[in-house]
């Protein structure tokens, strides 16, 4: 075989390593009993719109499954670095609203960061790395139902769309079907979140992620008396602002996010290096995978897309979020 020849047969091989990522690993389901949840704790702001997510984990054995933190810590050098510590949960949360030409609508974004997702080859984890974290938005109509739930890693990647009956069908892509079940990069999510009536202030938004990847696996509606059969732990509610301003020891604060340099805008120490080496060339962004600072209609920092097609950026971009939606589809 030619160095010609073995170009495209390296090139199918790599392609093919990238998606086994998105096979599912056997891990523990909720009702196996290796499990916890996180739930916000009342905040002092007051009640928000919509029905607050449930974020409820698998195999909370493991450190880098669970919830928590960016702590400035001080290396065995004498260095300090932010590193996410699994034994401090935080849900960092705020509001925001955003137009369409139809309407005005309210977004309340919800993030949590874990440790890190960890190198591990059955199945391979393309998403290795360290201080990685998950978006959820939930977004409101005026008299505060949920409309739509959006998940996401705060890479731009494995994103997902939940509708809810408080949404028109009008509003629903042309090609979306609410009668099944939908697949998103292997993992089995519903198509439409029913309310059946109930009042959305007397319903969670569980949702339940994978081992290790930390990938959605399933999003669902629970009540009160089913979340309190739940091993539940309630945690503090901060800002987003909160992972900008990290208290160190000697009374300074330090971002969780580069501020200098060509990585502005992305999180400390998270490279993924095996998303640079197997997509970068061919989404053409060289730090394709890194988690990112999220700030609605803000031009500072890296552009938040959600498509790996390098024409989209823009389009993509959930910093714009009128915009975002009407690239996949939603008519809100």
């Amino acid at each position: 075989m030619s160095r010609w020849t073995a170009v495209p047969v390296v090139a199918v091989l790599l392609v093919s390593l990238a998606l086994l990522s998105g096979c599912a690993r056997p891990d523990i389901p909720a009702d196996g009993g290796s499990s916890l949840a996180y739930i916000a704790a009342d905040s002092a702001s007051g009640p928000r719109p919509g029905s607050e997510p449930v974020f409820l984990i698998n195999q909370p054995e493991f450190s880098f499954n669970r919830i928590g933190s960016p702590q400035v810590v001080t290396t065995g050098g004498g260095r300090t670095e932010v590193a996410v510590d699994p034994g401090r949960p935080v849900i960092y949360s705020e509001t925001f609203d955003f137009a369409t030409a139809a309407a005005t609508y309210t977004n309340v974004v919800y993030r949590v960061h874990f440790a890190e997702t960890p190198v591990e080859f059955f199945p391979f984890q393309l998403s290795a790395g360290k201080n990685v974290g998950l978006l959820v938005i939930i977004t409101c109509n005026r008299q505060g139902q949920p409309l739509l739930i959006t998940t996401l890693h705060t890479c731009g990647c494995y994103l997902a769309f939940v509708p809810t009956s408080f949404l028109g069908r009008a509003a629903y892509p042309k090609w979306w079907r609410q009668d099944q079940r939908q697949r998103v990069y292997g993992k089995s999510l519903p198509a439409r979140l029913d309310f059946d009536g109930r009042d959305y202030r007397s319903m969670q938004v569980l949702v339940e992620l994978a081992g290790s990847s930390h990938r959605v696996r399933d999003i669902r509606l629970i009540d009160a008396a089913s979340l309190a059969a739940l091993p539940l732990r309630q945690v503090p509610l901060q800002p987003l602002a909160a992972l900008e301003a990290i208290a160190a020891g000697d009374g300074s604060t330090e971002s969780f996010f580069e501020t200098s340099g060509a990585r502005v805008g992305y999180v400390k120490h998270s490279r993924k290096i095996w998303e640079r080496l197997l997509i970068g060339w061919w989404a053409l962004d060289w730090r394709v995978g890194e988690d990112k600072r999220y700030r609605p209609e803000s031009n500072a920092g890296p552009v938040f897309y959600t498509s790996l097609k390098p024409w989209a950026r823009y389009e993509s971009d959930l910093r714009n979020f009128s915009r975002f939606l009407e690239y996949w589809g939603w008519r809100l």
